[in-house]
C-alpha cells in the first residue's frame, strides 16, 4: 500500500485531523482528457488539504491550447464518495473526483504518487476529465 494510501486510511479512521501536517505534495503536473502538457497548474494556489474525514481538492490551471483560465474544486467524503465538484465555481452535475495513490518505480528508485482525476461531463464529451499528479512525500 503507498505511503497516501496509508495517510487516506488514518483520515478515514480520524488519526489524522490536517493532511498538510502529514503529507507534502510536489509539483502539480495536468492533463485535460489524457493530454498530457495541456494544462499549466498555478503551483502556488493548487492545493490539498483535509476537512474532519474529507479530502478537499483545489486547483487553478490554464489551459495551453485556449489559454483560459479555471478553476477546480472538489469534496471527497473519505474513504470514495464524491460531495462537490465546482468548475469556475459553479457546481458540476454529476461531477465526480476520484483520489488515487501509487508507487512509480523509476530505475533505481521507487517513490509515491498521488493521482486526482475530476470527471466533468459536458454536452457531447461525457467521458471529459481533468487529471492532476504529484509526488508525494512525508511532510
Amino acid at each position: 500500500m503507498s505511503l497516501f494510501n496509508q495517510i487516506i486510511n488514518q483520515l478515514v479512521g480520524g488519526a489524522i485531523p490536517d493532511l498538510s501536517k502529514f503529507v507534502k505534495f510536489g509539483e502539480w503536473v495536468g492533463s485535460h482528457n489524457g493530454v498530457k502538457g495541456s494544462l499549466t497548474v498555478d503551483q502556488g494556489k493548487s492545493k490539498i488539504n483535509s476537512a474532519g474525514v474529507n479530502l478537499k481538492a483545489h486547483f487553478e490551471f490554464t489551459e495551453t491550447g485556449s489559454g483560459a483560465s479555471h478553476v477546480l474544486d472538489g469534496e471527497l467524503a473519505l474513504p470514495n464518495k464524491t460531495v462537490s465538484v465546482k468548475l469556475d465555481g459553479n457546481a458540476v452535475a454529476d461531477g465526480v473526483l476520484v483520489v488515487v495513490g501509487h508507487t512509480v518505480f523509476n530505475f533505481p528508485t521507487l517513490h509515491e504518487r498521488a493521482e486526482f482525476l475530476f470527471k466533468v461531463p459536458i454536452a457531447g464529451n461525457p467521458g471529459n476529465h481533468y487529471r492532476f499528479d504529484a509526488d508525494v512525500s512525508k511532510a
